[in-house]
């Protein structure tokens, strides 16, 4: 089971999202209580959130900061406030971001979370300058602290319950990166080191690290000072770390696991034994989509019927299939991947099933488009030089000459391969890169995959446009160009959502998933 900022889909085994009266009833009568223990095969060097290791901006970020605002815990993708006490008042330019910080908000310690606690832990991001600094970027003032030239960003003012914020230029996503770990909340004199804080690690989050052994284990314990609305159940997280990946499957079924890292191989075996998305093995979509470009600067792909003709003819279920067989990668195998023809997936901002391609191919009616047009029937695929992508080519090829169209497959290890495809007059017309998925759980950073060359200019201004837009407005215009992009622009073939798989043990409940578990919101039967 991997963490981090993906997309919610499907919420089993409790049908409420904890936010009305009837959910918060339903919430108090579920189970609480009792340790559950999670295996990875990571072992992280650090636990400190402004270092922002995958580790720590996955599995501990969800169970130990307190935000800004944070995600929902619900199966559909919706930022709400946590510390702030709503959503900030942003200034007509959009560069000034202000946020009023909820009072009575604690550490596990019992110091008080205010306005300059957040001014604090983003200084204190920016000195360290991890990865976790990248997402503050635009903060005006940031730079000269990453660059050593200060010590608190300019642009980041503390009064009261009042945090402002000032950035350089608009940035419409910056409420997303509110989220991150760089902007979780430490204490303001908590150390800066460079290996990271130690345990114990205050928090004023759900849980916070009592204790860390490298190689050994990590506690979690309830922070009982917590003031947010996230739910939380258990008593505890033992975190077991390094861990071989072909133990973690069977101690889970034995029950000495309640969830982990799963090896790859085992997952068939898993979803034939306990069924998919039934009580213990699940299989869930992200926004991370694989895809094929087409380029449209050359004919026969310059014209769009011909594009379309490409999206009907390719076989989306077929390669989908085909990667299921593969070891070569421990991506792939089975339940890998859900085929799909649009960009937004299912709890996405924006999201609609447009159904617009068959997922088994429509040889007809890309047979018919291709009649219209009057270029070359010859086309050439560039691709990787490694499964699944030799036989996704092979695929690929077959699905295109029942078309009438004559293949050409070119393969380059994938640095070679992008190198091609950024050059100018390169003479590619299909190529298969991999996939894409965006930062953040927003689509302006689902479509910023368009943003390269050879996008036409009428998209260009659609998207740009979406950007400065809001609430369902925002939400409308994405729904649209996500459509119009795929049916109208046909600028690429989306075939498969990356699937996130997770498996626990049967003592499980109130599963929620975004695609990942949401481990502050499980609890343990009895």
């Amino acid at each position: 089971m991997r963490t981090g900022r993906m997309i919610s889909l499907v919420m089993l085994a409790l049908a409420c999202s904890f936010t009305s009266g009837a959910a918060s009833t339903a919430r108090d009568a579920l189970p609480k209580g009792g340790t559950f223990r999670l295996g990875t095969t990571d072992d992280p060097e650090s636990i400190d959130p402004a270092h922002a290791t995958p580790f720590t901006a996955g599995i501990l970020a969800s169970l130990t900061c307190l935000h800004l605002l944070n995600y929902a815990d619900s199966p559909r993708v919706r930022l709400v406030p946590e510390a702030a006490a709503g959503f900030p008042r942003i200034s007509r330019d959009g560069k000034t971001y202000t946020f009023i910080i909820r009072k009575g908000l604690r550490f596990n310690t019992g110091k008080l979370v205010t306005a300059g606690t957040f001014a604090a832990t983003i200084n204190r991001t920016l000195r360290i300058n991890g990865f976790a600094a990248a997402e503050m970027d635009p903060i005006l003032g940031a730079k000269a602290v990453m660059g050593k030239r200060a010590t608190a960003a300019s642009g980041v003012h503390a009064r009261g319950n009042r945090l402002v914020i000032k950035l350089t230029a608009p940035v419409p996503e910056f409420p997303y990166r509110t989220a991150t770990p760089g902007f979780c909340a430490v204490p303001p004199d908590l150390p800066i080191d460079p290996e990271g804080a130690r345990a114990p690690l205050p928090a004023a989050g759900p849980f916070y690290v009592s204790s860390w052994q490298r190689g050994g284990r990590i506690v979690l314990e309830r922070n009982r000072r917590y003031g947010g609305r996230r739910p939380r159940f258990v008593d505890r997280f033992v975190i077991e770390l390094g861990l071989d990946a072909a133990d973690v499957a069977p101690r889970i079924e034995r029950g000495s696991l309640d969830s982990g890292d799963v090896a790859s191989g085992a997952h068939g075996r898993l979803a034939r034994r306990y069924g998919i998305n039934r009580v213990q093995y699940f299989v869930k979509p992200t926004a991370l989509v694989y895809f094929l470009r087409l380029n449209n600067r050359r004919p026969p792909l310059s014209a769009a019927g011909s594009r379309r003709a490409v999206n009907f003819a390719v076989d989306r279920s077929a390669l989908v299939r085909a990667a299921e067989r593969t070891t070569a990668s421990e991506r792939f195998g089975p339940a890998w991947g859900t085929p799909t023809d649009q960009w937004l997936v299912p709890g996405m901002p924006g999201y609609r099933n447009a159904r617009i391609y068959p997922f088994r191919a429509g040889i007809s009616k890309a047979r018919a488009l291709l009649g219209k047009q009057k270029s070359p029937r010859r086309v050439t695929l560039y691709t990787r030089s490694e499964e699944p992508f030799v036989t996704w080519a092979q695929l690929i090829e077959r699905d295109l000459r029942k078309v009438g169209l004559t293949v050409t497959t070119r393969f380059f290890p994938l640095s070679v391969l992008y190198a091609k495809l950024d050059t100018p007059g390169e003479p590619w017309d299909v190529a298969a890169p991999g996939g894409y998925g965006p930062a953040y759980p927003d689509p302006a950073s689902t479509f910023e995959v368009f943003e390269a060359r050879g996008t036409p200019a009428r998209y260009l201004r659609l998207l740009r446009r979406a950007k400065t837009l809001r609430g369902p407005a925002r939400e409308r215009a994405y729904a649209a160009l996500d459509v119009a992009l795929a049916r109208d622009g046909a600028l690429s073939v989306p075939f498969a959502a990356y699937n996130l798989r997770t498996f626990v043990s049967k003592r499980v409940g109130c599963k929620i998933f975004r695609p990942e578990l949401d481990l502050a919101a499980v609890c343990l039967k009895r």
